[in-house]
């Protein structure tokens, strides 16, 4: 994992706090003190809006303290604000080899378009999305005044294809990222029940690091789905939401 060379980068670049604070936080982190580094940056934290260097570094550094699941929160958490960034990729690569449950939905569609949403951002998609459609709608009212037909039908056609491709591409992305609430188990071990209470039978266990979306809330319970379709209820203190 390329960390250390990207936390200076991050000292270096901020301008919210002062490089006394800065070479503070970054010495304890290449000492190994990484309590101590983690508390500097959760605290500039409180204080910065959300920023990727600052996701991305704390991500790293729960990352070296063994906390899996908080580690994931923060590498999401920077996934969106620039999800094609390599090291960022990497770490999360490595990170997600750790995690024990696998509950990758098994259509390869479904998991091709969500691997995608690790590399392009819901903008980038609606964007081309815009283009397509844009040339769609100047190809139709060319068309009515143009009789030569061939090639230019055909890039007419391609373009209204490509629109409707596009769209559903942002909708799923919507719907996988901003459609209810997205979040990261960070305990070792949940026992996913099959309603809001602890007498109540266990369905499965799910480990740190899962990716599931929160369906709603009751009495500090949350009904939970997983990508596979597993669905179950889970202490709200046992996940952070991205």
């Amino acid at each position: 994992m390329r960390i250390i060379v990207f936390f200076l980068v991050f000292l270096c670049s901020s301008q919210v706090l002062s490089a006394k604070v800065y070479s503070h936080i970054g010495a304890a982190y290449k000492a190994g003190h990484y309590e101590e580094a983690l508390n500097g940056l959760l605290e500039i934290e409180t204080t910065a809006p959300r920023q990727f260097d600052l996701m991305y570094n704390i991500g790293n550094t729960y990352y070296k303290l063994g906390e899996l699941g908080e580690a994931m929160t923060y590498y999401y958490r920077a996934a969106r604000l620039r999800p094609r960034d390599k090291n960022l990729r990497e770490n999360m690569r490595i990170s997600q080899d750790k995690v024990v449950d696998d509950v990758d939905n098994r259509l390869f569609i479904v998991e091709l378009l969500k691997e995608g949403t690790h590399w392009v951002s819901i903008n980038d998609v609606f964007s081309l999305f815009l283009v397509f459609f844009l040339l769609s709608v100047a190809g139709a009212f060319y068309q009515k005044g143009d009789s030569r037909g061939g090639s230019f039908k055909a890039i007419y056609s391609a373009s209204v294809c490509m629109s409707i491709v596009f769209f559903s591409v942002t909708v799923f992305y919507y719907n996988a990222e901003f459609l209810g609430r997205s979040a990261v188990i960070i305990e070792r071990k949940v026992a996913a029940k099959s309603g809001p209470s602890e007498t109540l039978k266990t369905q499965f266990f799910v480990h740190e690091g899962v990716r599931i979306k929160v369906v709603k809330v009751v009495n500090g319970w949350a009904e939970i789905y997983l990508s596979n379709g597993f669905r179950a209820w889970v202490k709200e203190a046992s996940y952070w939401d991205i």
